[in-house]
């Protein structure tokens, strides 16, 4: 996964916009090697003891799917049924430190 990171300090809270592996392509080895990403969202934890995940957000599973074209929200609606399936898309991971 890609990372996108804001960190809310004040709050002890970390937010991190992630994108499946088969979303993006690195340009070259160098990029690729520069932002490797991680598939499984514990992997911070591992990384820093401080940091606990409170909440994956898997897109596929909220609300906001209803307002989506028939064709995507069918497929999201599909997807929402597997943890796998739906980490492919949008995520957004909610850690606390």
């Amino acid at each position: 996964m890609e990372v996108f990171l804001q960190i809310l300090g004040p709050l002890g809270a970390l937010l991190a916009g992630v994108a499946a592996y088969f979303s993006w392509k690195p340009q070259s080895v160098a990029d690729l090697i520069k932002s490797p990403g991680f598939d499984d969202p514990r992997e911070p934890e591992r990384w820093n003891p401080s940091l606990k995940l409170v909440k994956e957000i898997l897109l596929t599973r909220e609300p906001e799917v209803a307002e989506f074209p028939l064709t995507l929200r069918l497929a999201n609606r599909l997807a929402a049924h597997s943890a796998a399936l739906s980490r492919r898309g949008t995520t957004v991971l909610h850690y606390r430190f």
